[in-house]
């Protein structure tokens, strides 16, 4: 998600698809779980975001309740946000030559590094992996390649080259004999992949 402040038409159809996934999957899981759900609970959900207002706005809908966590907020590039990497390497020269040497744990000047960014999400991925119901993670980019790198049990250090293909919810199962089983959803075109 970028940071502009509400949704536009594309993240309002995004939206729509998203919560329509969504509704099947906790009906799926209230019916899977039968009388172990309360009665009258209406979808067994525990939805998060970032604090910045478009995903808030994405998961804005009736009947299931959702959780902002500065946790979840993009990496911070401090001095540096707002611009892109090849327009760093003319302003800041100096800075960009450390980042390329060592890009997981070199600091944005007044921000912080992608290492310091995964040292923020450990709480938020140790309690998604505590769920008993289903969970949505409704964040940016840095954020979740940091999250699909945990759950794949990836390198840390590499979670900055995960692709994250628009529209596309990836979906986490227990797995067993640990891990995880990985999903792919395209929920605007109708697709899925199995990993």
């Amino acid at each position: 998600l970028s940071k502009q402040e509400s949704l536009d038409d594309a993240g309002q159809t995004f939206s729509r698809h998203l919560h329509k996934f969504m509704k099947e999957e906790c009906l799926n899981f209230k019916q899977r779980r039968g009388n172990e759900m309360g009665e009258g609970q209406a979808f067994p959900c525990h939805i998060v975001t970032s604090t910045i207002p478009r995903a808030r706005e994405t998961v804005a809908w009736n009947r299931m309740i959702s959780t902002a966590l500065s946790q979840l907020n993009p990496l911070d590039k401090g001095e540096l946000t707002g611009k892109e990497i090849s327009s760093i390497a003319e302003d800041a020269s100096e800075w960009h030559a450390q980042y390329l040497a060592d890009p997981f744990r070199t600091r944005y000047p007044g921000g912080e590094s992608q290492a310091d960014l995964m040292l923020r999400l450990e709480p938020v991925a140790i309690c998604l992996e505590q769920q008993v119901e289903p969970s949505l993670v409704v964040s940016h980019t840095s954020v979740l390649q940091a999250l699909v790198a945990y759950f794949r049990n990836s390198l840390a250090e590499t979670c900055m080259n995960i692709d994250l293909p628009l529209n596309t919810v990836f979906k986490f199962e227990p797995a067993k004999g640990g891990g995880w089983k990985e999903t792919r959803h395209c929920i605007c075109s109708g697709e899925s992949d199995t990993l």
